[in-house]
This record gives structure tokens, sequence and C-alpha cells, in this order.
């Protein structure tokens, strides 16, 4: 009854005590694996800003990576989170802020690590994605979600998904376990190997924070540890026989030395039959060979981006076995994709998934006519390289990146800065070019989106010397209601120009700047009548000027500068739209 009163009392002091906590709980940027404008956080306002380490992140508040790694810490209850790159992440809410009952996540796109912490007996977790409702019971989970591919890997723990694309079907998996929820066809619980497992998870370790810090962590990785090294059978077996020792060695008679030995001595002989206390040399080579990866498992992960798995397309679900080696230079670099996805046997072409019914692996051996052949071989060799780049934009006479890129930049950026046409990868593998060449005192940019089928191209002129140049640019965009899935009245294609002026220009090994100043607009053309009255079709240039007014135009200076290997962009921006 005594005992019984020191629990609830205990409960009773510990309950407010975690609550006070929580209200105070905050997700704070630990760690970015990026140059600066790399990963932003846009507000609830609509204002944007750089992220950076120390960073509260606030509430509803979106975070996007570009080529860029993002980790951060739930204060002060320990949970951790990973953002891989390409990824937008929105924290909704956190247990206990603001009375709220959990802590909520939206992963709208990309790849999401979670290590959530089991402390206290009120921790809520939700991960919602645009096809699932994660519930995590704990403690580690692997959100994934892409094009064909909405994903839930659990490593340890369990985690409750409920499939919101057209029924709300729940499943509850384990450790081990994977489940797709982009369609109904593919809902159903995998079982991955250890090995699977590991890749997976080691695709996206953490670089700065530390799993094991994680409260609850530690112990649910030695429930989950798949070659039975730490099992909680294993820490009992070692707990048990440590009190038992410790009892006896109280009320038990003084031994000579010699008597010391001889126990010593068996107590080693005996080493064999207790593994679990005493392990043997033998024991512990075998336990720091499965402790991890090994190098070559490394390699492959690291060196060779090697990807195991499952992938659904249009509601089948194919393996996957992928290959994303990458290669750099001082100036050159070099990414390939080289795939094989398939339903059935792995090494039985004829099960290979066939985008859009093209066999991308047959370089031009299934055709008969010569030119069939070339056109396909050249494809097919153009679909394995995911993207090549040398040289820099700014400062390098010639530049040109190739494939599906993270940025791309015309000029100064006034027109185009930063665009991606990395969105859809895998599913639409593009061969976007951004190119630049100066012949003496000529400089000339181009730029396009996907080289096959170009929707939006941009080209840039400039004249002059490092001390004065001026620059001239026009920007093309052919569909832009496609990428928001918009359809616009007139279907119009914009066109934008701009003018530029390069005041000084710095390029040495140690020291870089630019300053610069641009002007630019943008118009609407349409191709049809949109038939609406506020709209006006058939003169495109009142959108520029109109009652004796200038419209719809920008204006930008700033300077750019690299001090060492640090990159920075400060400028100023003006605008007056429609």
């Amino acid at each position: 009854m005594l005992k019984l009163k020191y629990i609830v009392l205990t409960m009773l002091f510990f309950i407010p005590l975690q609550l006070f906590a929580q209200n105070g709980s905050v997700a704070r940027i630990e760690y970015i694996n990026g140059i600066s404008g790399e990963v932003l956080v846009t507000h609830t306002n609509g204002e944007i800003e750089d992220a950076f380490i120390g960073m509260e992140v606030p509430l509803e508040s979106s975070i996007e990576t570009k080529n860029a790694t993002v980790e951060l810490r739930l204060d002060p209850n320990g949970t951790i989170l990973k953002l891989d790159s390409n990824t937008l992440f929105v924290l909704n809410s956190i247990q206990g802020r603001r009375g709220e009952e959990e802590t909520s996540m939206t992963l709208l796109r990309g790849r999401l690590r979670t290590i959530a912490a089991k402390a206290g007996i009120f921790n809520k977790y939700t991960v919602r994605t645009p096809s699932a409702v994660c519930g995590i019971r704990g403690t580690e989970i692997l959100n994934i979600v892409s094009p064909g591919e909405n994903a839930i890997i659990c490593k340890s723990g369990s985690v409750e998904v409920t499939n919101t694309v057209d029924t709300a079907d729940t499943l509850l998996i384990g450790a081990n376990q994977r489940v797709d929820t982009s369609s109904m066809v593919g809902f159903q619980a995998l079982t991955l190997t250890p090995e699977q497992i590991n890749q997976v998870f080691n695709s996206m370790p953490f670089e700065n924070l530390s799993p094991m810090s994680v409260p609850g962590h530690a112990e649910e990785v030695a429930l989950a540890d798949p070659t039975g090294e730490t099992t909680a059978q294993d820490e009992t077996t070692q707990d048990e026989p440590t009190q038992d020792q410790e009892e006896p060695a109280v009320a038990a008679p003084a031994q000579d030395e010699t008597a010391v030995q001889d126990d010593a001595e068996e107590d080693q002989n005996n080493s064999s039959r207790q593994p679990a206390t005493v392990p043997t040399p033998t024991d512990s080579e075998e336990d720091s060979e499965s402790d991890g990866p090994s190098a070559l498992e490394d390699w492959f992960s690291n060196y060779m981006g090697f990807e195991l798995g499952a992938v659904n397309i249009d509601g089948v679900t194919y393996s996957k076995v992928i290959a994303q080696p990458n290669f750099e230079t001082d100036k050159l670099s070099l990414g390939l994709y080289l795939p094989i996805i398939y339903n059935g046997n792995m090494m039985d072409p004829n099960d290979w998934y066939k985008p859009e019914g093209n066999s991308e692996w047959s370089f031009g051996s299934d055709q008969d006519e010569v030119l069939d052949i070339i056109s396909d071989f050249t494809s097919d060799l153009i679909l394995k390289i995911k993207y090549l780049e040398y040289g820099d934009q700014l400062w390098d006479p010639f530049y040109i990146k190739a494939g599906n890129l993270d940025s791309m930049t015309l000029g100064h950026g006034s027109l185009i800065q930063n665009y991606s046409n990395y969105t859809n990868f895998p599913a639409e593998r593009l061969v976007g070019v951004n190119l630049g060449l100066n012949v003496k005192n000529f400089r000339v940019e181009t730029l396009v989106d996907d080289a096959k089928d170009p929707s939006l191209a941009g080209l840039r002129l400039q004249y002059g010397t490092e001390g004065l140049s001026a620059g001239i640019a026009s920007v093309v965009d052919l569909y832009p209601g496609d990428d928001i899935s918009v359809s616009i009245p007139g279907d119009p294609y914009l066109m934008g120009l701009s003018l530029d002026m390069e005041f000084l220009k710095i390029n040495t090994d140690l020291f870089k700047l630019i300053a610069y100043a641009d002007v630019s607009t943008v118009l609407p053309i349409f191709r049809e009548n949109p038939e609406n009255s506020y709209i006006k079709w058939n003169n495109a240039f009142e959108y520029i000027y109109n009652d004796s007014t200038l419209k719809n135009y920008g204006a930008k200076a700033g300077i750019i500068g690299e001090v060492a290997l640090l990159d920075d962009n400060l400028d100023n921006r003006y605008e007056n739209a429609i």
C-alpha cells in the first residue's frame, strides 16, 4: 500500500512537469548540409527566408530543401528529424504547444526520416502525406513521397498507416516492414530483409545528430535488431547474473589468492557456455562483423547510390534495383541513373518495366532500321545520364549543365533563377540545358527545360568588359499553367524581357565580385480570345504601358560575391505587378 502511494505521488508530480516542459516545445534546425539559399523557410504570411542553424521553425511554416539536407530536433522531448534534398515539409503542430494534443507533420515531397522519442506516456506523432496518415508508435520510420512511390518504411517500433486514396483502410506495420500507399493494389505490408533495411536507412544517415541520444531509441533498436546481437532477452541474461553475483559476494568467506585464481580460471573456461555474459574472442569477432554495414555495403550505398525497394507504377507494385553513382572533379560533376525496375524475374528483361513502351536497356538492339537504331541508342544513353555539370555560370568563360537539374539560372536571375526540372524525377527524365560561352567581349547564355520537348526557354546576350558591360535577355514559357494544373483563360504563353548592366566584375581565385542592376518585364500573349471582359487579348503591350503609366515591371540591383569557399548574394528588388 505504501509503495502504491509513492507511485501515485510520483505520477502527480511528473505529469504536470512533463506538460509544462512540452508547453515550451520548439523545433530547432541543428544542422544544414548545403550552401546558403539551398534551404528556404516560407512563413504563413508568405515571407521567405534562408534557413540557418539554430533557427526555431514556426508552426505551419514550410521548409523546402534544394540541393541540401536538414536535421531538426524537437526540444525538450528529443525527437529528431532529417529532411533529404528536394523535400517540401510542413511542421503543423508540436504537442503541448498552443494546447495541441499531438506533434503533426506533413511531407508533401521528398524523404523524411523520423526517430521519435518514447520518453513519457503522452507523446503522439502523426505524419501526413498526399496519400496517407501515419500514426507513429515508435520509434524510427522513413517516409518517401515521389512520383509513383508513396512509401512508409518502419525500422523499429510500429506505424499505423491509413490510406487516404479513395478509401480509409488502415494497416499496422512493424519493424522491417514497408507499405506503399499510392494505390490500393500496393497497400499491403511487405517484409524487408535486414540488408534491404540497412540500404534504405544508410542512404539517409544523420550526419550531426545522434540517434542514440533520442530517449527510448536505444531500447527500441535492441528489440528490433535483426542480427540478434542485442535483444531484450540478452539484456535480461546479462543483468540477472550480475545481481546473483552481488548477493553472495557479501556473505562469502574470505578466499586465499590461489582460490581466487582458480575461480578466475574456471570462469574463463565456462565463458563459452555463457556468451551473453563473458563473450569469447570468437563471439567478439562475430559481433564486430555484424555491427553495421560492411565496407562493401557502405561503398554501394554512399558512392554508388545503390537502392533496393519497391515502387508502385500505375497500380502495379514493382521491385527496383537502382544505382546512382556520382563523379566529381574540380569543375566537372557527373551523375548517372541506372535503374532496373521489374515485376517477376530480375534477370529476365521481358519482366522489366518499359516507360512509355520503351525498353531503355536495349540501346537499339530491338530496332531494325539504321536511323531507328541510332535514335534509340542515343535516347537510351541519354536516359542514363542524370546530370552533367561543368564550370560556374557566373565566373567561368564556359559552363554547361545538362540533364535533370536542381538549379538553372539565366544572367543575374531577374527572369529565371534556380529553376528546377527535377521535381518529377524519375517519372519524368528530362534533358534540361543551361549553357554559357564567352567569345572575346561577347557572352551568350541559353536555357531550356527539356531539349526533347521544350516548354521553357531563354536567351541572354552580353557585351562589354569586366569593368562595364550590358546585357539583354528574353524568356518564353509556352505553358505557364501546366506546372500548377490550372487552365488559364485564353491559353496564353508568357514572354519575359530584361535589360541589365554590370558595373564591376572581379574574378580571382580568392575573391570574386559582381555589381549589377537589372530591369525586367513579363507580358502574356494569348493564343485565343479569353472571352473575359477584364482581359485584353488583342494588345499585350497594354500590360506594360497603359494610361501613360508603366506597369508590370521589376527592378533589381545587388552584389554577388565569393571569398575563398564562401559565397553570398545581396540584392534589393522592386516590383510593380498588373
